[in-house]
């Protein structure tokens, strides 16, 4: 993420398909960032694998035990540091 986020203008474009006609510009319900490409993996890691490792790390106090992609709800963007 290289910019925090801000008020997404494309729910308010009737032609866009974002638009979202229960939000309003006094209070937006959905917000963007900006991302910036780094590296390629060098292999694809699945969800399930994903979920393999969090619970793994769950029961051992691993360093993904509170990945916050297993540990919110309807999360679309989320923290990850080294």
């Amino acid at each position: 993420i290289v910019k925090e986020s801000y008020v997404d203008h494309t729910q308010f474009d009737k032609k866009d398909p974002h638009y979202d006609p229960r939000s309003s510009k006094q209070n937006p319900k959905w917000f963007m960032v900006d991302v910036q490409f780094v590296r390629m993996m060098k292999r694809y890691i699945s969800l399930a694998e994903l979920k393999r490792f969090h619970q793994e790390h769950k029961t051992k106090n691993g360093p993904l035990k509170n990945m916050a992609l297993f540990t919110r709800a309807r999360l679309s963007v989320q923290p990850v540091t080294k």
